[in-house]
C-alpha cells in the first residue's frame, strides 16, 4: 500500500511539475523571434552574442511586432502549444513543456514565406492586406529605379523612398560619421546618444553611407537592377552600373498607404571592410599615443585569380602581436577596454565571411602590418 501511495505521490509531484513550468505565451513568442533571427545558427553561438545579434538585427523590432500579433499559444495546463494565425487559419509550429518550446523549423520556413503586414506604427488592416499581393515588394522596389515615362533606370530620391523613422537615422548617421565641427567631448556625448536611440532599431553604420552605393568614380548611371526575397518584407537588392561596377545590399520595407517604404538598408560586405579599417585605425591611434612617428597608410586591392576572388585590406602600424593574431576572431577578445570595445567586431566580420558559400578570410603580419585576405572561391561557371 506505502509503495501505491509514493507511485501516486511521484506521478502528483510530476504534474505539479509540469503545470509550473508550463512555458508563458511569452517564451513561444520569444522561441519564434529567435527561430528566424538565427536560424540554424543560434546553437553555435553562447549566450551573449545571441543577445548582442538580437540588438543589432536590422529587422528586429519589426518582426516581435508582427510576431506579438500573429503568434499566441495554447495553453493545456500541463503543456501548450505555439499557434500562428495566418489569413483566419490557425497552424501549431511548436511545442512548450517542462519550460522548454520546440519550434518547427520547417513550419518556421513556411511562416517566413507567408506575406506579413506591417506599417510604420503597427500592422495595416485586413483590407489593405488584400491589396498587397505575395511579390509586390519586390515588384515596388524594382519600380522605384525606374525612370518617369522610360523604361531606363533612375536612382531614385531617399525622401520619396523611405520611411520617416528610417531618414531620421540616416540623417543622424551623416552627423556622426560625416564631416563634423564638434569637439572630442561633444562627438562622444553624440555617438552615445546616436547607439543609444537607434542600435535597438537598425544596424548602425560606421562611416559616411550612400543609400543604395554608387558605381566607380561615384557615378550614378544604371544599367541593371535585380531583387531576390530572403525573408519577411527582407530583400536582396543587387545593382549594376554602367561602368560594370556592382553594389549588392540588403533592403528591408514596410508597407505604407498601400505601397511600401524602405526601412532597413545594409551592406554586409562593406561591414566586413569597415571593421577592418576600424582595427588599422585603432593601430595607428595607438602608435600616435605613444609618439611614434609613422606616415599611415592603408592599401585595399581586389585580385581576380583563375579560381577564387581575394580582398586584401593592408596598413603600415607595425602588425599584430604574435601572441594574439590567431585569437583576434574569437568573440569577446579585444586589447581595449571594456568602454573601448566589445571584442565583437572582427568575431562578427569572420562570421558574415563565411556566410558566403566557400569564402574565408585570415590574417597575417606583413613587414610593415597586418594583412587582412577575404577569399571567395570561385564557380564553376565563373571561371
Amino acid at each position: 500500500m506505502k509503495k501505491i501511495y509514493m507511485i501516486l505521490l511521484g506521478i502528483i509531484l510530476f504534474l505539479i511539475i509540469l503545470a509550473y513550468t508550463n512555458p508563458s505565451e511569452k517564451q513561444h513568442r520569444q522561441e519564434v523571434l529567435n527561430s528566424i533571427i538565427f536560424e540554424d545558427d543560434k546553437n553555435k553561438l553562447d549566450d551573449k552574442t545571441v543577445e548582442y545579434i538580437k540588438n543589432i538585427s536590422n529587422e528586429n523590432n519589426l518582426i516581435k511586432t508582427l510576431i506579438k500579433k500573429y503568434i499566441s499559444r495554447d495553453n493545456y495546463f500541463l503543456f501548450s502549444l505555439t499557434k500562428s494565425k495566418l489569413k483566419t487559419k490557425k497552424e501549431t509550429i511548436g511545442f512548450g513543456i517542462l519550460g522548454k518550446v520546440f519550434i518547427s523549423e520547417e513550419k518556421i520556413k513556411k511562416l517566413e514565406e507567408q506575406e506579413y503586414n506591417s506599417s510604420e506604427d503597427g500592422l495595416i488592416s485586413s483590407n489593405q492586406s488584400s491589396e498587397i499581393s505575395n511579390d509586390s515588394g519586390e515588384k515596388w522596389l524594382k519600380s522605384i529605379f525606374r525612370c518617369k515615362g522610360s523604361v531606363k533606370y533612375c536612382m531614385p530620391s531617399e525622401e520619396e523612398v523611405c520611411s520617416e523613422r528610417f531618414l531620421r537615422f540616416y540623417e543622424d548617421s551623416w552627423e556622426i560619421n560625416g564631416p563634423s565641427n564638434l569637439t572630442d567631448e561633444e562627438y562622444k556625448s553624440a555617438v552615445k546618444k546616436y547607439k543609444e536611440k537607434w542600435s535597438p532599431i537598425y544596424q548602425l553604420y560606421d562611416s559616411e553611407v550612400y543609400l543604395f552605393g554608387g558605381g566607380n568614380g561615384g557615378t550614378t548611371t544604371l544599367k541593371e537592377i535585380r531583387v531576390k526575397r530572403i525573408s519577411i518584407m527582407k530583400y536582396d537588392l543587387t545593382i549594376e552600373f554602367i561602368d560594370g561596377s556592382k553594389t549588392n545590399d540588403e533592403i528591408t520595407l514596410i508597407p505604407h498607404n498601400n505601397s511600401y517604404k524602405i526601412d532597413g538598408y545594409f551592406n554586409e560586405l562593406r561591414q566586413v571592410v569597415l571593421n577592418i579599417l576600424a582595427n588599422s585605425k585603432d593601430a595607428f591611434e595607438i602608435l600616435m599615443k605613444e609618439h611614434k612617428a609613422v606616415d599611415g597608410e592603408i592599401n585595399i586591392k581586389l585580385i581576380d585569380e583563375e579560381d577564387c576572388i581575394k580582398i586584401t585590406l593592408s596598413d603600415n602600424a607595425g602588425g599584430i602581436p604574435e601572441n594574439i593574431i590567431s585569437k583576434i576572431f574569437n568573440p569577446y577578445f579585444s586589447t581595449k577596454s571594456a568602454e573601448q570595445g566589445t571584442g565583437i567586431g572582427l568575431y562578427l566580420t569572420k562570421s558574415i565571411v563565411e556566410k558566403f558559400h566557400d569564402a574565408k578570410i585570415n590574417v597575417y603580419n606583413s613587414e610593415l602590418g597586418a594583412c587582412f585576405v577575404i577569399k571567395f572561391i570561385k564557380k564553376a561557371s565563373d571561371k
